[in-house]
């Protein structure tokens, strides 16, 4: 690629086609089963639905792997996957290509000989496409025996392409370059033509009888044809032209976007069967109306009064820290995840800058608003009549004073050392290195607010909240009377797992700067870190355990969701939700 900027720009649109494509296709198999979301002829819809399988292998075996790899800037999927891939693109490509050329050929049939075509059945409809997935074993088989190892990575597509290097390709290049270029793209033509005349005299005709004449098949299948011959265009002039050209030529760089433009193709059938079929798009309407209104009926958990039934000031507080949480998630968790399987950072030079410095200003927060919260309660405990009137604006205010406070932590971090970032294999994530001389000075307040100065809040804190516990458990023993115990065991149980799961990185902090370079102890730090993640994922647990409010409101949704889908599935079945028109 010329430049960063261009990489992101293919490997963004790789993704997109390769998302919505696996999306869009899902959507579209599913819908064709029901008989009243596609109106059309059934033999049609039968292909519509090998087509749909066939752009969902292409995105997860072609499209994916090389969004990954433009976003890596190399290949980082392994060497098996890398060996696999273009036997399995150069299967599923011309099969592809293929099956739409049976669909248009299929409605040209239909209009042409509309009295004996209509009777075909999807039985014969599976036959057919059955036939051209066996056919086309041909490429793979062919291209393992003339050179099974002729494969490499490729920075044109940035993908692991085959080479064709092998003498016998030269001398049935003309056979293959009809088999996968102008055959295919001939028959589509021959066979749309009629289609699309059908369609301009069947709008004349509408025209003139006021009435409505079928064309949505024709539209569809007609529009499918068209993006699919555009999108290889590109590519088919390259293979027209490429054997003419010089290898230094910056012609070449053509195949590069006419691979990549054809990928347009994998992700348009789903929103050309939107656009034209009006069955379909009634489904989609419905289905979303039903999802929007099942949706409706849940409100976050926390913003629920009945779901949470604690002090409105301690709720406040753990949607704040469950931001926190989700952020940490997003932005340390998920990217060391992504290295560790692929043994590399490769996300990226500028998210690798920006990590640390995100990091530490959520992990340090993180830390605080757990202490927030279990202040909150230790006074709630000690001065319950003053601080049961504490309302969540005053929530809000405190957690956004922690959260600006901690922006300290970034803006010493660049003032001191803003290129001080690397790769650390400890932790597979990029860290910063403390490596300024002024860290040295002010290492010790650091720690103290980072690590010593929390954990000794909470405890301090969360001592008196476990007491109150125990009086409570022998007072309800001792009267037979409830005593409200669930916030005190909820806060409790969150300082008590940040505590444990802190504990190794905290013992690590302490002894680092005792222990010598090439120390074993150091390596204490990776499963710090990474035991410390506990804490991220532990709170929506803890909440299940210790708040019944909380397991009820999760018990109500999970059964009215079932009860939504078991009613969509009944609706699905007998096909009484949609329209009812003339068949296509």
């Amino acid at each position: 690629m010329e430049s960063d900027a261009e990489r992101y720009f293919w490997a963004t649109y790789a993704l997109f086609v390769a998302v919505s494509s696996i999306l869009g296709d899902t959507v579209i198999i599913v819908a064709s089963r029901n008989k009243d979301s596609f109106r059309l002829n059934k033999f049609l819809v039968t292909i519509m639905q090998h087509i749909a399988v066939c752009d969902i292998s292409v995105s997860l075996t072609h499209v994916l792997p090389s969004a990954i790899s433009l976003f890596a800037d190399r290949w980082v999927l392994g060497e098996a996957l890398c060996y696999t891939k273009p036997y399995l693109s150069y299967y599923f490509y011309p099969a592809n290509m293929s099956l739409i050329c049976v669909l248009t050929t299929g409605k040209f049939l239909l209009l042409r000989k509309p009295t004996r075509a209509r009777n075909w059945s999807q039985k014969q409809a599976h036959v057919i496409c059955g036939v051209v997935w066996t056919f086309f074993f041909v490429y793979p088989i062919l291209m393992l025996a003339l050179g099974k190892d002729d494969v490499s990575f490729d920075f044109r597509t940035y993908s692991c392409e085959y080479g064709w290097n092998a003498h016998t390709w030269k001398k049935i290049q003309s056979v293959m370059f009809m088999m996968s270029a102008l055959g295919p793209n001939a028959v589509m033509i021959i066979t749309t033509i009629p289609t699309l005349k059908f369609l301009v005299e069947a709008r004349k005709s509408a025209r003139r009888t006021k009435k409505s004449v079928p064309w949505q098949g024709a539209l569809t299948v007609s529009l499918t044809a068209i993006v699919y011959f555009l999108s290889t265009m590109p590519a088919t002039v390259y293979l027209v032209g490429g054997s003419f050209a010089g290898p230094e030529s910056r012609f070449h760089t053509l195949y590069r976007y006419g691979i990549y433009i054809a990928m347009a193709n994998i992700t348009s059938n789903f929103f050309i069967y939107t656009l034209t079929i009006t069955s379909f798009r009634r489904y989609l309407k419905s289905r979303i109306t039903e999802v929007s209104s099942s949706r409706n009926k849940f409100e976050t958990a926390s913003r629920n009064k009945d779901s949470f039934r604690l002090n409105k000031f301690l709720v406040t507080i753990m949607q704040h820290i469950a931001v926190c949480d989700i952020s940490v998630s997003i932005t340390h968790i998920l990217p060391t995840a992504l290295s560790l399987i692929a043994d590399e950072w490769v996300l990226g030079e500028a998210l690798c800058f920006a990590k640390p410095y995100i990091i530490y200003l959520f992990f340090p927060a993180n830390m605080s608003l757990i202490c927030v919260l279990t202040t909150g309660k230790f006074l709630l405990l000690r001065k319950p009549t003053r601080a049961r009137n504490w309302s969540q604006k005053q929530a809000h205010v405190i957690c956004g004073v922690v959260w600006t406070f901690f922006f300290v932590y970034p803006i010493l971090m660049l003032a001191l050392g803003k290129d001080d970032v690397s790769f650390d294999l400890r932790t597979y994530s990029c860290e910063y290195g403390w490596n300024a001389y002024t860290w040295k000075k002010i290492q010790s307040v650091m720690f103290m607010m980072s690590a010593l100065g929390p954990n000794a809040v909470m405890i301090i804190t969360t001592i008196p909240t476990l007491k109150f516990l125990v009086e409570a458990r022998k007072s309800a023993r001792r009267t037979k009377k409830s005593v409200p115990w669930q916030g005190a065991l909820t806060v409790s149980l969150t300082a008590i797992v940040y505590c444990v799961s802190t504990l190794p990185g905290t013992v690590y902090l302490i002894g680092a700067s005792f222990a010598a370079q090439e120390s074993e102890f150091h390596s204490l730090y990776r499963y710090g870190i990474f035991i410390a993640m506990v804490n991220i994922t532990s709170n929506f647990f803890v909440y299940t355990l210790t708040i019944t409010s909380f397991r009820r409101y999760l018990l109500a949704k999970i059964a009215e969701v079932s009860s939504s889908l078991a009613t969509l599935s009944s609706k699905s079945e007998t096909g009484k939700l949609f329209y009812n028109g003339p068949i296509i």
